[in-house]
């Protein structure tokens, strides 16, 4: 290698005295071999700096050294007990040709050939020429051992598997650890997966993209810590509910937002929190305020003004007249215990109610589970009477009597229209009602029943008999009949006058002596005596025909009312409106 150099350097000189200034390739064929190269490159008045250990894997690395001189570079890798590497960098295009010149003529071998890249070789020697067109000063010369580089090489690409297959290895057992919820064991390895990254240099891992393998490492430490906040959560819920359960209050408070320190917009936290701080609030204002049992124990109060309400309607439904009063307090301490103070004119309404509020007794009233102070004052004032109210509706009109009334009024206009369409849409007849009129603590309600109901039946016929036209009227109400009589009377007292004027004609017949007045009083007797019967005849028609009618649409009438008249004898009677009372 010595002997090839010293050659080259006398060929330089010898065949290349234009360039005898410039003495860098010899000095860069010495610097392969040199061992202080420092000291070399400062005698050839280079500047040059030792950049520190350069690493190239675990095992390999060198010291490198960057020099510089009238703008060009010389880099070199010093590697112990082996040749250096030597990158040269030239500023100026000719100093690139210049040393290219030299090799191209040297006994070494070209062994490559590309459009920017050419390689000459002899025995391990290996010069590598590399050319950016465009950019003269970027052209790069090396000048290495091939054969050390090699086994560099080889040995760089065997320790980047190992490095890669280790780091995958370390992956599969921190996510292992993960899915068996050992996250803390599990970060170690992602940690110690992190530090191997950032210990290894980037050049050493160029087929690995250490920065996104780095970002995802740090993202699966970022889920587990998610995890891990996730079950302390969950951990502090149980532990929260467990300490509310128990009546511990405030440490529960503690745990709870120690929930939202972790996250702060934990729902279960924030509800929890908010009870916990309503029955801390209960727990202090119990102990001087006294709530409603009416409006803590909405619904068992609901249920018991029902019942009461219900036995109310029944006393007002057996009676027809009456008054009930009474008062009552209800009254429970922050032990659960009752207290009930009733007075009332009925007894056993009286007794009723004691018994109804006994059922109470069981549910003393409690919020958050916490029995609280109430005191209610229920007062009834309730009267009712009884008064009746009959309809007739005709043809004409629906008019009422108002029977054994304190006043004539007797129903709210709303009322009073559903009471005539309920008449108009059953039909013609007398109508019947009793109104229970009843007033609970100044509210009023009415209840409407249908008590009796008759309609015109055929025994109107005999109406007709006595007045003609008369059982037509009555049965039709007032449709038919009402001229039947007049027209009765009319053909009848032609029929007397016909017949007295027949008889007074026949008469004078009888006197006559002369033929041709005898022939005229006879035909005249003849003619009043045929009008007398036929109008008697027509007047007996219509006498009998009136009848007929009055006893068919009577029968008609019965019919239609069938249905209402049975329900009537079923029931007794039939509310029609009914206003149950409300207590309030």
């Amino acid at each position: 290698m010595n002997k090839v150099i010293v050659i080259l350097f006398c060929y330089v000189i010898s065949h290349f005295q234009l360039y005898s200034q410039n003495d860098t390739p010899a000095l860069i064929f010495k610097l392969v071999k040199e061992k202080n190269v420092a000291g070399l490159l400062m005698e050839n008045e280079w500047n040059v700096k030792n950049e520190g250990r350069f690493i190239e894997s675990k095992t390999i690395n060198s010291i490198k050294y960057t020099a510089r001189k009238d703008n060009d570079t010389i880099i070199i890798k010093y590697y112990k007990g082996e040749s250096n590497y030597i990158i040269y960098k030239p500023y100026h295009q000719e100093s690139y040709e210049f040393f290219f010149n030299i090799m191209n003529k040297s006994n070494f071998l070209e062994i490559e050939n590309n459009y920017n890249k050419k390689k000459f070789r002899k025995n391990d020697l290996m010069c590598v020429f590399i050319e950016t067109y465009g950019y003269k000063s970027d052209n790069v010369i090396k000048l290495f051992n091939a054969n050390e580089q090699q086994n560099r090489l080889e040995k760089i690409d065997k320790e980047r598997i190992e490095f890669s297959e280790g780091v995958s290895s370390l992956i599969l057992l921190a996510d292992s650890l993960s899915l068996l919820n050992k996250y803390n064991e599990s970060i170690l390895k992602y940690n110690q997966i992190i530090d191997e990254i950032e210990n290894t240099p980037e050049y050493f891992t160029n087929d690995i993209d250490l920065f996104n393998l780095k970002n995802e490492i740090i993202n699966k430490i970022s889920i587990i810590h998610e995890k891990q906040k996730e079950e302390d959560i969950q951990i502090f819920i149980k532990k929260g509910n467990e300490l509310f359960n128990e009546g511990s209050y405030n440490k529960s408070l503690e745990i709870f937002n120690s929930v939202l320190s972790l996250e702060r917009n934990n729902k279960i936290a924030k509800t929890k929190i908010s009870e916990i701080e309503n029955i801390q609030s209960i727990l202090r204002n119990r102990r001087s305020e006294t709530f409603s049992y009416i409006i803590i124990e909405k619904n068992r109060y609901l249920n018991l003004k029902n019942n009461l309400s219900k036995k109310l309607e029944r006393s007002i439904d057996n009676n027809e007249n009456g008054t009930i009063n009474f008062a009552c307090l209800l009254s429970f301490d922050t032990l659960g215990v009752s207290e009930l103070n009733i007075s009332c004119n009925d007894k056993i309404l009286k007794d009723y109610i004691s018994q109804l509020y006994k059922t109470l007794n069981p549910y003393p009233p409690k919020i958050k589970g916490f029995h609280i102070s109430t005191k209610d004052d229920i007062n009834i004032n309730l009267n009712w009477t009884t008064e009746k109210i009959s309809f007739n509706f005709n043809q004409k009109s629906l008019t009422s009597n108002v029977i054994n009334a304190s006043n004539s009024d007797m129903y709210a206009n709303n009322e009073k229209t559903s009471i005539e369409d309920y008449i108009t849409d059953n039909g013609f007849g007398r109508y019947n009602f009793k109104i229970k009129k009843k007033k609970i603590n100044n509210t009023s309600y009415n209840d409407y029943t249908l008590q009796e109901y008759s309609v015109r039946g055929p025994s109107n016929a005999l109406y007709s008999i006595i007045l003609p036209g008369l059982g037509s009227y009555r049965t039709s109400y007032g449709e038919k009949g009402k001229n039947r009589y007049k027209n009765i009377i009319l053909f009848s007292a032609v029929a007397y006058g016909s017949k007295l004027l027949s008889e007074s004609q026949y008469e004078k017949y009888q006197e006559s002596t002369i033929q041709s007045d005898m022939d005229t009083y006879y035909e005249n007797a003849t003619i009043y005596n045929t009008v007398s019967q036929i109008s008697w005849g027509i007047a007996g028609t219509i006498y009998i025909s009136d009848i007929i009618t009055a006893l068919k649409i009577g029968n008609r009438n019965k019919k239609n009312s069938k249905r209402l008249r049975q329900q009537l004898r079923k029931e007794g009677e039939i509310k029609i409106i009914t206003n149950p009372i409300s207590i309030k």
